[in-house]
């Protein structure tokens, strides 16, 4: 209260206590004392916080009159007590007042009903903390200038990630944030949540509602409990459960509610909204007509039916990857395989290339078990090109990376997926890591016959989706534990079936995939009911997988193409060793033309090593799109260079100099083997 405002209240009491003391009648004085504090509470208790001495005054007069000595001292007291309560926001309770129990609201046309704890009152008016002190008195501080409530808790099915979802009043409706068992333990976290979330929490009280909140689920054993989850696909460590969008696919009996976690972010919800189906399975299934004699459309939508299977197989992760010229049908075979999930509209299942690697990771993510259909690689700038590599190494290993948020810290993100990519280039040449390029099937060539059946795709696929991946989800859920025995057995005799005649490494790996699609599209064709294609799909596809994987292996692709690069300049490497008897070794101190030696050859016993100078060499490297060291690391893992300890070069006699250069060197093996074998100069040794 302002000084005048004080100055007037004590010109008042004044008079007021004058008149009590002029009441001779001792009950009658102590009837009048307790109107006058009833009624002048407020004034009194701030005269008691800012004008103590004065006050006192007053109270010295009353209590020398004759039986009020007693009353005075308690009515002094109660006032201190409030004094001091007010001075920390608090307010004192008469003892005599009852504290509400319960706390109701109306939240979506229902009202709820909370017990309040032991301690504790909640009102429209907010939250206190209540205490009572030596003398009896109720102390009352506020906790927040609005109720905060707890609706109900969530837990992710067979982990420990738990959520609890927190409401207030916000504009006359309730406002409700779902937030991690983290944040409500941390004054700190729900600090930043009154922030960013506009809870009535600061970093004032937040330490009380911590309390508060912890109080209130501990009263409150029937809150409303159950499952969520922030992705879709399989849901816990098994695969009994599985979110397809917002509708969970489940056995009967043991069938739990899921309810999926993602709203808060506007892009997530719209995939999550993608993911129903429209139209029938009749309407889309007359769509593969116009894909009979299409073994790259076929192969597509294998994959995308394909994705929830690696987890029953415990198969990696793999990319499909159709590129070509434009305009040949790569979009309309990726909307194909878009509505097996959902609708295949650009931004709604049918995703980008051209975006954030972050947000690539937060669409795999979310999708967990589903296939990411990610279109045009080619429409992402020169500049960011660069990530491309990146997404594509997360995409191929199946994880994220760890961060923080105002909901707490967040998993790593996992997911076991199939990704559909499209592109003028193969997607593998925007990458040297061979792990990720190992996962690519690569398919080239035109997807369709005719812009006709690109037309008719694109037309009858906005018309009828998102039936035939939660067909085979439930199939899947379906099946006995023998016959997912059966079934995985299946998928190991393929696998070995075809690394049999798997000619490398990279080839047998690429089986694993294959062997994937091949069960997928008996499932469809037996089990499903999906119409055969017209084609011979996998005969395309072997022929197509091992054009690619040679094309994939990009430092065998790098070592020919540097060797057959330097033996199209024979002038410029030096080659001298194997004599024919009597021959003079004649070795030229320079190149024709005044040019510099790129290298030399090893000509003894036919010839042995091709060596070539380590500024040659990465010049070639980065001229040629290939990350230097990457290259050179891979070649030293296969046995191709010859080092020296810890270095990669190979110190080396030149012509014109005493010294000896560190060069690169590479044995006739590699050469041999990557197909750039050298047959000039072979046979001096006869």
């Amino acid at each position: 209260m302002a000084p005048e405002v004080l100055d007037a209240a004590l010109h008042q009491l004044e008079a007021e206590v004058v008149a009590l003391l002029a009441i001779e009648d001792r009950s009658d004085r102590k009837g009048a004392l307790a109107v006058l504090v009833q009624r002048r509470r407020p004034v009194l208790v701030e005269l008691m916080r800012c004008r103590p001495l004065e006050l006192d005054l007053y109270f010295v007069r009353m209590s020398a009159a004759s039986g009020l000595q007693a009353d005075v001292d308690r009515v002094r007291k109660h006032l201190k007590a409030a004094a001091a309560a007010a001075a920390l926001g608090m307010t004192v309770v008469d003892a005599s007042t009852p504290v509400a129990s319960q706390f109701s609201f109306t939240y979506q046309g229902k009202k709820r009903t909370l017990e309040v704890p032991e301690g504790w009152g909640c009102n429209d008016g907010g939250v206190s903390e209540l205490k009572r002190t030596p003398e009896g008195t109720l102390t009352a501080r506020r906790a927040a200038h609005a109720p905060v409530v707890i609706l109900g808790t969530r837990s992710e099915l067979g982990a420990s990630t738990a959520w609890m979802e927190l409401a207030w009043p916000h504009n006359g409706t309730w406002s409700v944030h779902r937030v991690s068992r983290g944040v409500v333990t941390s004054a700190r976290e729900l600090t930043a949540l009154g922030k960013n979330a506009g809870s009535p929490i600061n970093s004032e009280n937040a330490g009380a509602m911590v309390r508060w909140l912890a109080s209130l689920e501990a009263a409150n054993p029937g809150l409303d409990r159950g499952y969520a989850s922030t992705h879709m696909g399989w849901q816990g460590k098994g695969t009994s459960h599985f979110l397809a969008g917002q509708a969970l696919i489940a056995p009967e009996k043991q069938r739990k509610e899921i309810a999926l976690l993602i709203e808060d972010d506007p892009g997530l919800s719209k995939l999550a909204k993608a993911c129903a189906p429209k139209g029938t399975m009749e309407g889309w299934t007359e769509v593969l007509e116009h894909i009979e004699a299409s073994p790259v459309a076929w192969v597509a939508l294998y994959a995308a039916a394909a994705a929830p299977m690696l987890r029953v197989l415990d198969a990696p992760n793999f990319i499909v990857d159709i590129h070509g010229s434009s305009g040949h049908g790569k979009t309309s075979v990726l909307r194909l395989a878009a509505s097996v999930w959902g609708e295949p509209g650009d931004g709604r299942y049918l995703r980008s290339w051209q975006a954030t690697v972050s947000s690539i990771e937060r669409d795999a993510a979310a999708l967990t078990d589903m296939p990411l259909c990610l279109d045009e690689s080619n429409r992402v700038p020169l500049k960011d090109r660069p990530q491309i590599a990146s997404a594509l190494y997360m995409l191929a290993n199946g994880s994220g990376k760890g961060r923080a948020s105002i909901k707490g810290t967040q998993q790593v993100a996992e997911w076991r997926t199939v990704v559909l990519s499209t592109g003028e280039a193969s997607i593998t040449s925007y990458s040297e890591d061979e792990g990720a390029r190992a996962r690519c099937l690569p398919l080239y060539g035109s997807p369709l016959r005719s812009a006709e059946d690109a037309e008719h795709i694109r037309w009858g696929t906005s018309l009828h989706y998102g039936h035939l991946g939660p067909a085979v989800v439930h199939r899947l859920v379906q099946m006995t534990d023998d016959e997912r025995t059966a079934l995985r057995a299946r998928f190991d005799a393929r696998v070995a079936q075809l690394g049999q005649a798997a000619g490398s490494p990279m080839a047998r790996r690429v089986c694993v995939y294959v062997a994937v699609l091949q069960l997928t599209a008996e499932l469809l064709h037996d089990g499903l009911s999906v119409p055969r294609p017209e084609v011979d799909v996998w005969s395309f596809l072997a022929a197509q997988v091992g054009g690619g994987v040679a094309a994939a292996d990009r430092p065998a692709a790098a070592l020919r193409g540097l060797a057959l690069w330097a033996l199209a300049q024979p002038g410029r490497l030096a080659t001298w060793g194997g004599r024919r008897s009597g021959e003079q070794d004649i070795r030229p101190l320079h190149p024709a033309g005044g040019a510099e030696w790129i290298g030399r050859i090893e000509r003894h016993e036919g010839w042995r090593w091709l060596a070539l100078s380590q500024g040659q060499v990465t010049s070639w490297l980065k001229r040629e799109n290939h990350e230097p060291m990457a290259v050179l690391r891979a070649w030293t893992d296969r046995g191709w260079l010859v080092k020296t300890g810890p270095h990669l070069g190979y110190p080396t006699s030149m012509p014109g100099t005493l010294e000896r250069v560190r060069m690169y060197r590479v044995t006739r093996e590699a050469l041999d083997l990557v197909g750039a074998t050298i047959r000039a100069g072979e046979g001096d040794d006869e």
